[in-house]
C-alpha cells in the first residue's frame, strides 16, 4: 500500500465530500487494470491499492495511480488548474458531465440517474453480438450498450443543460439519434474499452488548490486482445471540452504516474523525448518482494507512457519524502512549474552538466555517460514523472455540438528483456510499434460528436454505378477530404477508406446485398444506399 498520510477527519470530510466512487476492469488482453469514474486511473480506489497488474494474474503492479492535468490562465493572467495525484489527499475532478456555460455539474447521483450509470465497459464481442442479435425477442442488451452515454440530458441545470453529443457511436440509420433498440452500437476503439465522463467544476479544488477550468473529460481506456504486440498495451484517449465562458491561455496538458514498478522503492525514471515517452525501469536487475508484492525478480521489465497525439514538450520526475524542490507538489505553483518542466520552486531543471533542460533525465540508460539515472549512479526510489504537452489556447466551446473538443491520445506499454537494461530497448521497440499502429488506425466514430444535428451540412457526393459488383466510383466536391464507410445490412461497419477531391476508385470483396455508405468530413455528413450483386 502507498505511503500518504491524512487525519481521520480529514479522511471523513474527503469521504462525505467525494463520495463512494464506481469503477471498472479492463483486462482485454494481459493487463489487468482498474479504472474509476472520479478521474484517478489505474488504482484501486476504494482500498487505496494498486490497480494496473502486467502481466494479468502475476500479482505484480506496474502502476500505482495516473491522472490527468490540464491548467492555464484566463485573460486577466489568472491561473486555472486540475491536478489531483491521490484519492486520500481529496480531488480536483467530480463524477459525471456539466450543466453548460452555467458550471454546475451533474454529480454522480445525476449521472446514474440519467445515464444508468457512471462508468461503462463494452467489449467488441459485445457489440458483435447486439449488431446480431439486437432484433430478436430473447436478446438481453448487456448494460453498457443499453445506458451508452451517448446524449447528455439538455434541460438539466440551464436552458442548455448537457452536451447533447458526448460517447461516440456508430448511428446505423443516420438520424443523429442513439437507439440501441434499432441496431445502434456504441464506437470503441480496440477489443475493449471503459468510458468515463469527469469535471473540474464539481467543487473545491483541495488537490491543487487551484481556481476551476470549468472543464469536462471525455476518457476512453481501451486494450487489443487479437493483436499480439500490443497484448501488454493500454492506450488512453482524454477529450477536453472547455464548458465555460472563458478562454484558457497558455495551457498544458499533462500526464502523472506514480509508477510503481513492482517493488516501488528501487525505480528509475527516464525521458525517450525523440518517442515522447517517459519510463520507468528497476534501478537493479533484481526486483525484490515488497508490501505484499511478489515483485517481479530477476530482470525486471520496464514501463512507459508514450504519447501518441502530440509532441511532448517537457518531463518532471520527483521522490515520495525526498527534500523541496524535489518532492510531491503541494501547491498551485508548484504543480504548475512541473507542468512546465521546473522544479517545484519554479527553477529550471538542470541535467548531468549542470545546463537547463525540458526533459528529466533524457539520455539512454544503456549507453555509458548518459544522463540516466543508471549512469549517473543514483540511488533507486519511490518515483512519480509527469509528462506535459503545449495545450496552447483552449476556447469555450461554444458551438452546442462539442466542435472544440481537444483529444490527447497515450499509450501505457510494458516490455521486458534479457537484463533490466535491456528491458529499457525493448521498450524502446514496443513503443516504435505502438505509434505505428496508431498512426495507422482509422478512427471510424460517430460524426455527430462534434458538432449538433443542426449544425452539420449535407456533404455532396456521387456514387456510380449503382447497382455495382463491389467496384465503384466516389466522387467528391473540390477543397474537401473525407472518410468513407460501408456498413453492412446488419450494422457492422465492413470496410473505412480516406478519400479526397475529385474521383475515388473503390473495390471491396463483400457478399452480395444492400449497403449504406457514409462520407464524413469536418463540414458534415451524408449517407447513401448501394447495392452489391
Amino acid at each position: 500500500m502507498k505511503k500518504n498520510y491524512i487525519s481521520v477527519a480529514f479522511a471523513l470530510f474527503a469521504l462525505c465530500s467525494f463520495g463512494q466512487t464506481s469503477s471498472s476492469v479492463l483486462n482485454a488482453n494481459n493487463v489487468n487494470t482498474t479504472i474509476t469514474d472520479n478521474g484517478f486511473f489505474f488504482t484501486q480506489d476504494q482500498m487505496g491499492m494498486a490497480g494496473y497488474e502486467v502481466p494479468a494474474g502475476s500479482g505484480n503492479h506496474a502502476i500505482y495511480t495516473g491522472s490527468f492535468w490540464f491548467g492555464g490562465t484566463d485573460i486577466n493572467g489568472q491561473i486555472k488548474l486540475a491536478a489531483q495525484q491521490y484519492s486520500a489527499d481529496a480531488a480536483d475532478y467530480s463524477v459525471g458531465p456539466i450543466t453548460r456555460y452555467s458550471g454546475a455539474y451533474a454529480d454522480a447521483s445525476l449521472a446514474a440517474a440519467h445515464f444508468g450509470q457512471t462508468i461503462w465497459t463494452v467489449s467488441k464481442s459485445e457489440i458483435d453480438a447486439h449488431i446480431a442479435n439486437y432484433q430478436s425477442a430473447s436478446y438481453t442488451m448487456p448494460n453498457g450498450i443499453a445506458n451508452w452515454p451517448a446524449h447528455g440530458d439538455t434541460s438539466i441545470g440551464s436552458a442548455e443543460g448537457m452536451l447533447p453529443y458526448i460517447a461516440p457511436f456508430v448511428d446505423v440509420n443516420g438520424d443523429g439519434q442513439y437507439e440501441p433498440d434499432q441496431g445502434d452500437y456504441p464506437c470503441i476503439k480496440g477489443d475493449q474499452a471503459t468510458y468515463s465522463i469527469i469535471n473540474d467544476a464539481g467543487g473545491l479544488h483541495l488537490a491543487s488548490q487551484g481556481d476551476p477550468l470549468i472543464m469536462e473529460l471525455h476518457c476512453m481506456f481501451y486494450q487489443y486482445s487479437s493483436i499480439p504486440e500490443l497484448e501488454n498495451t493500454t492506450f488512453v484517449d482524454i477529450e477536453v471540452v472547455n464548458m465555460g465562458t472563458q478562454t484558457i491561455y497558455d495551457a498544458k496538458a499533462s500526464f502523472f504516474l506514480d509508477p510503481d514498478l513492482g517493488n516501488f522503492s528501487d525505480d528509475y525514471i527516464g525521458t525517450d523525448s525523440l518517442r515522447e515517452m517517459v519510463y520507468v525501469y528497476n534501478g537493479t536487475n533484481f526486483d525484490a518482494p515488497n508490501s505484499g508484492m511478489p515483485g517481479y525478480g530477476d530482470a525486471p521489465p520496464a514501463v512507459g507512457l508514450k504519447v501518441l497525439s502530440h509532441e511532448l514538450s517537457s518531463s518532471m520526475m520527483w521522490t515520495n519524502n525526498a527534500p523541496f524542490p524535489t518532492n510531491d507538489p503541494s501547491y498551485t505553483s508548484h504543480f504548475i512549474a512541473a507542468m512546465n518542466g521546473n522544479y517545484l520552486n519554479g527553477d529550471d531543471q538542470l541535467d548531468g552538466n549542470g545546463n537547463p533542460t525540458d526533459f528529466a533525465y533524457a539520455g539512454d540508460p544503456n549507453i555509458s555517460q548518459s544522463w540516466s539515472e543508471y549512469q549517473q549512479a543514483n540511488a533507486p526510489g519511490d518515483r512519480r514523472c509527469l509528462a506535459s504537452l503545449d495545450a496552447g489556447t483552449l476556447p469555450p466551446d461554444l458551438s452546442f455540438g462539442g466542435a472544440d473538443r481537444r483529444t490527447y491520445s497515450y499509450a501505457i506499454i510494458y516490455a521486458k528483456g534479457a537484463n533490466h537494461l535491456n528491458s529499457v530497448t525493448e521498450l524502446q521497440n514496443t513503443a516504435d510499434f505502438v505509434q505505428t499502429h496508431y498512426d495507422n488506425t482509422i478512427n471510424t466514430c460517430f460524426a455527430y460528436q462534434t458538432a449538433s444535428v443542426t449544425q452539420l451540412k449535407e456533404v455532396e457526393f456521387n456514387l456510380a454505378p449503382n447497382p455495382n459488383t463491389g467496384v465503384f466510383t466516389v466522387q467528391l466536391p473540390e477543397d474537401d477530404s473525407a472518410t468513407l464507410e460501408i456498413i453492412d445490412a446488419q450494422g457492422r461497419i465492413v470496410f473505412v477508406q480516406k478519400i479526397y477531391a475529385g474521383d475515388t476508385k473503390i473495390a471491396v470483396d463483400l457478399e452480395n446485398g444492400m449497403y449504406s455508405l457514409t462520407v464524413k468530413t469536418t463540414k458534415g455528413s451524408s449517407m447513401k444506399r448501394f447495392v452489391i450483386q
